[in-house]
């Protein structure tokens, strides 16, 4: 894929987890998704939720 859909996709991706961040509401998940971000700027995402959130 070229850089600027990289880039692209990068910038979506923090842009979606900030929005999910303003409405969770389960602790578990909230630390989960806080972690997104980070984990998406130094390219070491894991795309899996804790066990046993979702809902």
């Amino acid at each position: 894929m070229p850089d600027r859909y990289d880039t692209f996709l990068h910038n979506e991706n923090i842009k979606n987890f900030e929005a999910k961040i303003r409405v969770e509401t389960d602790p578990v998940r909230l630390a989960w998704l806080h972690d997104m971000p980070a984990q998406e700027m130094a390219g070491t995402l894991v795309k899996k939720p804790p066990m046993g959130t979702l809902k």
